[in-house]
């Protein structure tokens, strides 16, 4: 018989327009979310956000939150 163990979850933050750095006039971002959504599930991701907009007066006064699951894979530098 085979034991899978369930893996831990790491938990992290994405905060828009946070961290910019200046260098020879350019801005340089310390960290880029990329959201790749299977096109049949788009529009339901669409609405979970529209949705989290439409509560924010629930939760922080600054940000919302948009939960979402799956795997975070660093992509090759350029």
């Amino acid at each position: 018989m085979t034991t899978t163990t369930k893996p831990k979850l790491k938990d992290f933050v994405f905060r828009q327009g946070a961290g910019n750095v200046v260098v020879d006039g350019r801005s340089n971002w310390p960290a880029l979310v990329r959201v790749n959504v299977a096109r049949e599930n788009a529009l339901q991701l669409a609405i979970q956000l529209i949705s989290a907009v439409r509560d924010a007066d629930r939760g922080d006064p600054v940000y919302i939150e948009l939960p979402m699951f799956g795997t975070l894979e660093e992509m090759p530098a350029e």
